[in-house]
């Protein structure tokens, strides 16, 4: 059993990370401690190294999360309508960075991390409205100081298994003038983070025999909660100008 919870969950080793060359004078140890000092040490410079790599998308993420909650003040006093319900964001640990890239066949290292993921910074944000997520969305992709790296609109065309969101993956510059950190943005609503917590609680992280049954019925429950959030949207009291908004028929159950 331990064995093959350790292959699910591998365990990052000192060599499964690049570390940077530090010189530093070797303390005095006695014989027998010097094996357990340059452990410490060794895992002191991987801490050290993760750090520094991560501070960047810390500081994106950090920013985004100033424009959303900027966002927030503006439509309660022009608008007398607040669309996001509440912002979470997270940041990926150093093992879930090692595991993303071995999971991608990369080498797992801060530069094939930096190469190659654009979700290790994360901002989750949760609204009422299905009309509430696209103008978010909208506003978020003209924010200056930010390019658009990628977006996927899965309330439009829903995952297979009924999973509705919208995604974007945005570049934040920092200081540093034409570099840009990835941060992932996902935009949904109440009723979809709802559908999606429990599609991950009930199949993603649990080991039932019943997955497949369990799954088309999830599936069923996705298409209930999207005819319910379209009946919904009548009762909108927002002022969005049209252009912000999408062909909201197509967010209809096909």
């Amino acid at each position: 059993m331990e064995n093959a919870e350790a292959e699910k969950n591998p365990v990052l080793t000192i060599r499964d990370i690049d570390l940077p060359d530090v010189e530093a004078p070797a303390p005095e140890v006695a014989e027998d401690e010097s094996f357990f000092l340059g452990d410490i040490n060794a895992v002191s410079r991987l801490i050290k190294s993760y750090q520094s790599f991560i501070q960047p998308y810390e500081n994106a993420n950090a920013l985004v999360r100033v424009w959303l909650e900027t966002m927030q003040k503006d439509f309660k006093e022009q608008y007398h309508h607040n669309p996001i319900h509440n912002i979470r964001s997270r940041m990926k640990t150093l093992p879930s960075i090692a595991d993303k890239c071995r999971r991608k066949g990369l080498p797992a290292n801060f530069e094939a991390a930096r190469e190659y993921l654009t979700d290790i910074a994360g901002t989750r944000v949760i609204c009422y409205y299905i009309q509430d997520v696209y103008r978010v969305a909208e506003l978020l992709k003209r924010q200056s100081g930010t390019i658009l790296i990628r977006e996927s609109d899965y309330i439009k065309d829903p995952k297979p298994n009924g999973y509705r969101t919208y995604h974007l993956i945005l570049g934040v510059s920092l200081h540093t003038e034409g570099q840009y950190f990835p941060v992932e943005v996902q935009i949904r609503t109440l009723a979809m983070d709802f559908w999606a917590s429990m599609e991950h609680q009930l199949v993603y992280k649990s080991d039932r025999e019943n997955k497949e049954q369990l799954a088309g019925e999830l599936k069923n429950y996705a298409d209930q909660l999207n005819d319910m959030e379209n009946k919904l949207m009548r009762f909108y009291d927002g002022e969005i100008p049209i252009e912000f908004l999408p062909n909201l028929s197509m967010t209809q159950n096909p």
